[in-house]
């Protein structure tokens, strides 16, 4: 009568499937939900490494083999990583900001703060895209208000840098300056020669678009000797731009006109069409003032073309300004017009405040022009106001002092020195040389011993990072080697004791048909050939069986198991010898398992490739490690046409022994044999 009571032998049956079942279940849920946050994990650092390309292919990937339906809304990195597809890839910053917002949500009610912040500092990064300033600068304070506390990260300077980019926006360079001087010396500590380029590049914007042409031209320069160094064909393209427009400005148009076409030239590099856009405008611009107006009209519509084509709205109402401008310059106001005034209106909504400024002042020359002096007028007192904020005299002399400090720093290796000249008066003062000179030993003797404090917390701090990570990565190999040989094991043992087992009762069945059958008989032939043919798929079955787990490796170890591997191999024109020093103690398993399946693959690729007479194995273990080494002396290959061809069997090879933190090393010459070495 009832269900599942213990008295019924039936029912207490079904329930312990069903319990086992739902744990299976669990079990397999548990392994796919580990699947899906390395994978999403992956495709987030393939972003950060600006691989967006194949970021964006391997998420394809994702979404076709994951229900990702049961993702949403649960899983906060699914829509952080889909956000940044949308946002890197696809320039879709809508749909962008609607994943982050998904994602904030999440990590904000399981109280996640780390990824909380890193989730604002990319929200800040869309509202900078869509040029919403105000907005990026909340949400990049957001982020920043955790990250101050671990000022050694590397995601506190990132937000540093993305705040600094918003004050440029906003034509606060005074401000962005001082916070790239200080995203230049964070790297300068790391020497990261791309981040230092790229901090040169910056602090050269916020110079140039303060009109300190002086200074901007030195940090282009500075940028361009480290992006030339690095090969760094969007980084040199956008320097070149900048070079250009500071030639521009110092009255140098061809100067300006060579930069520019070299920018134009690497922007055709990368296939990119939006970073043609800046280069093209800045020529319509150049000709454009030598009055060679036929070409500036040229650049501006192929430049206004690819704006509409790649969405870009900030870059297409420079655009209509330029032309605007253009048309103003002829007195062709009518023409002038429809661009000067959707200029002025989008920077009255989304322009920073230079855009502000000009595109004003632009709109009120075209209405001038036809004699709308009162609209002209209004124009002129809005633009006034937004000047107001953005040229300041105050601000320029500041920018001038913070460009000699850092120079002075760099000349005299000297750190937070306020007051240089006043310092050198009292250094040059005989009576007080000596107690000035016993301050400063004070001073350094104090900074140098909290340096090494730091210091010391530091290293100590690092040192237990990497253990940790040592040690996730030594139990992730543990377990992937664990899981790949329980498999082999398993598929080893079901062809031993499953089609074993049938191919040898149907080698018994068969032999009883052929020796009750007449001999020389039709049928007699038969089952003399199919016992022949069960023999072979028998002897085949256990071949097989043994490849994928020999009993001499389960039993006896490694040395033993390679020599029975290689007696086998060596018959026939291939001469094999094995010499193996200090191994009378057995390895761990899962490194004799490698090294046997290592073996394994590089005397197969001998065999198969090398048309090889001589193959010598080496295995010595000593107080520096275990060396491997194979040697053949067959027809070998050229090493570097092989670097972007290596087959199946050494990406094996190589990714094995990399899972023990061991090097493998190639040595082959066409005509000269091969040796591959393996050190662990």
């Amino acid at each position: 009568m009832c269900l599942f009571s213990s008295k019924c032998g039936l029912c207490a049956t079904k329930s312990i499937f069903v319990v086992f079942f739902i744990m299976l279940s669990l079990s397999a849920n548990g392994q796919n939900l580990k699947k899906i946050t390395w994978k999403l994990q992956l495709i987030d650092s393939l972003v950060g490494a600006k691989s967006i390309g194949e970021a964006a292919k391997e998420f394809k990937q994702f979404t076709a083999t994951y229900d990702t339906a049961k993702l949403s809304g649960k899983n906060g990195r699914y829509h952080f990583v889909k956000a940044l597809i949308a946002d890197n890839a696809e320039g879709a910053h809508n749909l962008a900001m609607k994943e982050y917002e998904k994602s904030l949500a999440i990590y904000t009610a399981a109280n996640d703060l780390e990824q909380v912040a890193k989730v604002n500092s990319n929200i800040g990064n869309v509202h900078i895209a869509l040029n919403q300033f105000d907005e990026a600068l909340v949400y990049k304070n957001k982020a920043l208000n955790y990250f101050k506390n671990y000022p050694e990260r590397e995601e506190y300077i990132i937000t540093i840098g993305g705040i600094a980019q918003i004050y440029l926006n906003k034509g606060a360079y005074l401000k962005s300056a001082q916070l790239y001087m200080q995203f230049l010396r964070y790297y300068e500590k790391k020497r990261d020669t791309l981040k230092i380029g790229n901090a040169y590049f910056r602090i050269g914007l916020a110079y140039d678009y303060a009109d300190m042409v002086k200074q901007a031209k030195a940090y282009y320069l500075r940028a361009v000797k480290i992006r030339e160094q690095l090969k760094d064909t969007v980084g040199l393209m956008n320097t070149y731009n900048n070079l250009g427009i500071v030639n521009k400005n110092s009255g140098k148009p061809d100067s300006a006109i060579y930069f520019y076409n070299e920018s134009l030239r690497l922007a055709a590099l990368t296939g990119m069409n939006r970073y043609k856009i800046n280069p093209l405008i800045n020529l319509g611009v150049v000709y454009r003032q030598t009055k060679q107006n036929s070409k500036a009209i040229n650049y501006y519509e192929q430049a206004q073309a690819i704006c509409i084509a790649e969405g870009k709205e900030g870059q297409l109402f420079t655009v209509k300004n330029n032309i605007g401008f253009l048309y103003n310059s002829l007195e062709e106001f009518t023409n002038a017009l429809p661009y000067t005034k959707a200029a002025a209106e989008f920077s009255l909504q989304k322009g920073t405040l230079e855009d502000k400024v000009e595109y004003l002042q632009n709109y009120a020359v075209s209405l001038h022009g036809l004699r709308r002096s009162g609209e002209a007028f209004d124009m002129l007192l809005k633009s006034k106001v937004y000047a107001d904020s953005l040229y300041d005299t105050k601000n320029t002399e500041q920018m001038a002092e913070l460009s000699a400090k850092y120079e002075d720093e760099k000349k005299a290796q000297l750190i937070e020195i306020l007051n240089q000249e006043t310092a050198i008066q009292k250094l040059q003062l005989r009576q007080r040389s000596i107690v000035f000179a016993s301050a400063i030993v004070i001073l350094l003797g104090a900074a140098f011993s909290i340096y090494l404090i730091q210091n010391r917390r530091k290293l100590k701090a690092e040192s237990r990072l990497q253990q940790q990570l040592y040690d996730q990565q030594q139990q992730a190999t543990k377990e992937l080697l664990y899981a790949e040989e329980r498999e082999r094991r398993r598929i080893a043992t079901d062809l031993h004791d499953g089609v074993g087992q049938m191919l040898s009762a149907a080698l018994m069945k068969i032999g009883e048909a052929h020796n009750q059958t007449e001999e020389h008989s039709a049928a007699w032939k038969a089952t003399e050939q199919a016992k022949i043919l069960l023999t072979e798929s028998y002897d085949e079955m256990r071949s097989i069986s043994h490849q994928m787990m020999p009993n001499a490796l389960l039993k006896a170890g490694l040395a033993s198991s390679v020599k029975d591997f290689l007696e086998k191999i060596g018959a026939g024109q291939l001469k094999v010898s094995l010499d193996v020093v200090g191994l009378d103690e057995r390895l761990d398993e899962h490194t004799e398992t490698v090294l046997y399946r290592v073996i394994q693959e590089a005397v197969n690729n001998v065999v198969k490739h090398a048309d090889a007479s001589k193959l010598s194995i080496q295995l010595i273990r000593d107080a520096e490690g275990l060396s491997l080494t194979i040697e053949d002396n067959g027809k070998g290959f050229d090493k570097e046409a092989m670097n972007d061809l290596d087959g199946i069997g050494l990406n094996n090879i190589r990714s094995r022994i990399a899972l023990l933190g061991g090097t493998v090393d190639i040595d082959s010459a066409i005509g000269k044999g091969t040796l591959l070495a393996i050190h662990l």
